[in-house]
């Protein structure tokens, strides 16, 4: 990338290491303020019931995948008022100083450049997906999304075992022109092809 006038510079985002903590606080939180009115009756999926509490149970019970489900309980968890000053209101502080490392950083790069994720993707037909191995795979993606800034994931080849790896360029607010072309530009200098895979 020297050769189309990129500039490569070392930065420090100190905070970030604490973004998955944080994002796996503040996230569920999200989600389960926001899930809270799911319910079928005013919009989404709705299933019947014999009563409406019933209804509501199954609405939820056939809408919402393990994960949700996993996410709305702690999200619950940790708004109730003996959590919500010990930890989301904590992890919310945390954001604060996670949002202002990539203000820093932003005042002198244009784009940052980081792995997408800290492995190879998982395959599809994994049944036996753990759930916190998963969860570790979002350390690079959950400081943008604290700091609610846009991301683009780029192609970066494949692994030993012939899956998948990717690269992302994350910018500051409203960036995605310069993020689309430093994307575009990256896969041209990389060449990389994408594989057909055959039976997907």
């Amino acid at each position: 990338m020297k050769e189309r006038g990129a500039e490569i510079i070392d930065i420090s985002l100190p905070h970030t290491e604490l973004g998955l903590p944080v994002y796996y606080m503040v996230n569920p939180s999200e989600a389960s303020s926001n899930y809270a009115r799911y319910d079928g009756l005013r919009y989404g999926l709705r299933v019947a019931g014999d009563t409406l509490q019933e209804m509501y149970s199954n609405t939820r019970t056939e809408g919402f995948g393990d994960e949700v489900k996993r996410r709305i309980m702690i999200g619950t968890h940790a708004l109730s008022a003996g959590c919500y000053e010990e930890y989301y209101l904590r992890a919310q502080k945390v954001r604060r100083k996670i949002y202002e490392d990539f203000q820093n950083a932003f005042k002198k790069v244009d784009v940052i450049l980081t792995p997408t994720t800290a492995s190879d993707a998982f395959a599809l037909d994994d049944e036996k997906m753990d759930p916190m191995a998963m969860y570790l795979e979002d350390i690079f993606t959950v400081g943008a999304n604290l700091a609610g800034l846009p991301g683009i994931s780029i192609p970066a080849g494949f692994s030993e075992n012939d899956l998948p790896l990717g690269m992302q360029l994350l910018g500051p607010a409203l960036s995605e022109p310069t993020l689309f072309n430093a994307a575009l530009a990256i896969e041209e200098e990389a060449s990389f092809k994408h594989r057909i895979i055959e039976g997907l």
